[in-house]
Parts: C-alpha cells; sequence; structure tokens
C-alpha cells in the first residue's frame, strides 16, 4: 500500500504540472473565526473564475463549517484535532485512516493560505505541490519566502484582508457579502433537544463566552464583569456558560461562587455544527474575542464582542459589516492591540485594557441590544 501510494504521488508530481492551470487548494489551518471569515474568499473565488476546480483542507471543525456551503467549493479533505497540516502530509502516506484522502496531494496552480498562521508553509511549493503560493498576512510580518504575499493594509478587516487575494488572482472588482452560516434543520432539532434536556428556556437564553484558556487569559472577559452582567440581567434572562476543557480548568481554580447558582454550564458540545445551531437559538451572546462570536454572527444572533489585546478593526465579527454586532473597548488604554507581539504569554500591566472598561458601558450595549429589533423576541 505504501509503494502504491508512493507511486500515485510520483505520477501526479511529474504529470499533474501539465494540468494544473484550472486547480486552486485552499489551506484553512488557523481557528473557527477565521475560516468563518474565508467564506466571503470561496464566493468570490467561485463567482469570478467559476471554472477553476477548488479544493479545501483543513481540521475537522474548520471544515464542518463550510461543509453547507457546497457549491463554494469541489472538494474538502479533513484531519484530526490541532495536528499541523504537515503530520496530515506524512500521515497521508503511511496511515490506511487517510486512503481516501490521498488524492488531496496534487498538483494546483495556486495554494491560497489565509492568515498569517503556518509559516513554513510556502515549503508546499518547494516539494511541487503548487505553481504560486499566494499568502495573505493580516498583520505586519515578515515576507514569506517562495510565495505571493498580499500585503497587510492597515485599518482592514479579515474579511477584506482576504478578499485581497481573490484581486491579486483576477484584477477584478470584488463583491464585500456578509458570511452566512447554514444551519440545517436537523441540527436546530437536535439543539433544541438538548435545550429541552437541560432545562433551558431558549426564549430567555443569554449565553456568555469567557474566552478564558489554560494558556492564558489575556483576552477572556473579566469575571467581574460577568458577575455584573447576571446580577442586572438575571430576573429576566437565564444565562449560560459556553464552557470547554480550558473553561472549566480556570472556573476550577477561581472563585465564581458569586454566580455559580445562577447562570448553567455548557460544557459538553464537541460538534461545531451543533454548537452553532445552540447559538442560533439565543437571544444573544456576549463573548471575548474567540471563535463562537463569529460562528454566532454568521449564524444570525447578535454579539456583543469584549475586545482587549486583539485589534477589534481586523478581528471584528462578520467584518463590521452587520449591525447586529457591537464592539465593547476601552479605546483610551495607551497599550491596546499587544497581541500580535506577545500573544497569551501574559500582561505585565494585569490587563488593563479589559479591566477598565466600565460595567456600565457593557450593560448600556446589553440593553440596547435587548430593546431593539434585532434581537427576536
Amino acid at each position: 500500500m505504501f509503494l502504491l501510494k508512493i507511486f500515485r504521488l510520483f505520477f501526479k508530481m511529474v504529470f499533474g504540472r501539465f494540468f494544473h492551470e484550472k486547480k486552486i487548494l485552499l489551506i484553512l489551518t488557523s481557528g473557527l473565526g477565521n475560516t468563518i471569515m474565508t467564506i466571503p474568499l470561496l464566493t468570490e473565488l467561485r463567482r469570478l473564475i467559476p471554472n477553476y476546480k477548488i479544493t479545501v483542507v483543513g481540521s475537522k471543525s474548520n471544515i464542518s463549517l463550510i461543509t453547507d456551503n457546497r457549491k463554494l467549493y469541489d472538494k474538502a479533505y479533513s484531519y484530526d484535532g490541532n495536528k499541523k497540516l504537515m503530520t496530515f502530509l506524512l500521515e497521508l502516506l503511511v496511515s490506511k485512516k487517510y486512503n481516501d484522502q490521498i488524492s488531496f496531494i496534487d498538483f494546483y496552480k495556486y495554494i491560497i493560505i489565509p492568515y498569517s498562521c503556518d509559516r513554513w508553509s510556502a515549503v508546499l511549493k518547494k516539494i511541487g505541490l503548487a505553481k504560486n503560493i499566494i499568502y495573505v498576512k493580516t498583520r505586519n510580518e515578515a515576507i514569506i519566502e517562495n510565495a505571493n504575499n498580499v500585503e497587510y493594509e492597515e485599518g482592514k478587516n479579515e474579511l477584506e484582508l482576504n478578499l485581497s487575494a481573490v484581486k491579486y488572482l483576477t484584477d477584478k472588482d470584488i463583491k464585500i457579502d456578509i458570511p452566512r452560516l447554514i444551519v440545517s434543520e436537523e441540527e436546530k432539532e437536535k439543539a433544541v433537544d438538548y435545550l429541552e434536556k437541560n432545562n433551558v428556556d431558549k426564549s430567555k437564553m443569554i449565553i456568555i463566552h469567557g474566552g478564558f484558556a489554560k494558556s492564558g487569559t489575556i483576552k477572556a472577559i473579566p469575571l467581574k464583569m460577568i458577575e455584573q452582567i447576571i446580577e442586572h440581567f438575571s430576573d429576566k434572562y437565564e444565562f449560560i456558560l459556553l464552557s470547554g476543557p480550558d473553561e472549566k480548568y480556570f472556573l476550577e481554580k477561581n472563585d465564581f461562587s458569586k454566580i455559580k447558582n445562577r447562570l448553567k454550564i455548557f460544557d459538553n458540545i464537541s460538534d461545531i455544527k451543533i454548537l452553532a445551531a445552540v447559538l442560533s437559538c439565543a437571544k444573544l451572546l456576549i463573548s471575548a474575542d474567540t471563535g463562537p462570536s463569529h460562528i454566532a454572527a454568521a449564524a444570525g444572533i447578535p454579539v456583543i464582542s469584549i475586545f482587549g489585546p486583539t485589534d477589534n478593526k481586523r478581528c471584528i465579527p462578520l467584518g463590521g459589516l452587520s449591525k447586529s454586532v457591537r464592539v465593547i473597548k476601552n479605546e483610551k488604554c495607551d497599550c491596546l492591540n499587544c497581541w500580535d507581539l506577545n500573544g497569551n504569554r501574559g500582561c505585565p500591566f494585569e490587563r488593563k485594557c479589559l479591566n477598565s472598561i466600565p460595567d456600565k458601558d457593557v450593560i448600556n450595549t446589553i440593553l440596547e441590544l435587548l430593546d431593539s429589533h434585532i434581537v427576536k423576541s
């Protein structure tokens, strides 16, 4: 089997160069929100160069977010969990588990790599997978050798930066549409069943995603802010804390006894599409700059996104095109947008950018959204 795979790959690498003219590979190796912001890129590729065959590769979670937009691509290949793409490439050769995925290895005219991740990815050109690598830079960073770098432009959001790759390819006028996540009726039914089993009245449900992580909480909503939100609104609404292993670890290490009995914790939703369906049932999501904020916004749910160290102009859900997304940020803080420099390595200023946001700003924004026609009754 191994020798057969090697032969097939060798055949493709030798002869694929003569038949690559209309093949594009899009690599999705970044976060869930980044994938949502890639949907308009796929839409415009399909609209402007419909005769190209588009292949997408990424983690299972990322691919699941585009499966219902099947008309936007021809083939999709996924790998498990948080593996690096290079690990996946190696396993294609040696693992029977990926026998059906081997045809991903092909020769493409273009490989598009949106988002500043996997800097080694230009090696794909060196090993003969593509004639051209198009690398979309979403921050000021080093030039990637052996790639066509689409330069970062200050003030543009990630959705616009992605679309600049299409402009680079086609030199045609680009349409900017709001990315939409399609939630099927079956997924909606599963979400409703899940809420009923947990005794949640979806007509009163507000979801909070704190953004806590074992590796650091630099982007997370301050716990005292969550306490104030629940204190103010818990008489009328049911609060859900969306949680994963990282959030559980954080809550176990911190005292949240003031609110523990006034909310429910959802910590067992592993299917991304069911998560999207649950989010679509909520009246509102209050979130740090995390993947669920992008998923909820794309599913049509009002979102309050609380920013601190990350750049809200670049990272705002739906590229700032939707009136249902509100951003809260202390613009007067003198150390904003440090994420590109420090990542999740900690903050020497005790997260001043987030802890200095007045509670009343958050409360008033929630009231504004709840009183508007945007929130479903």
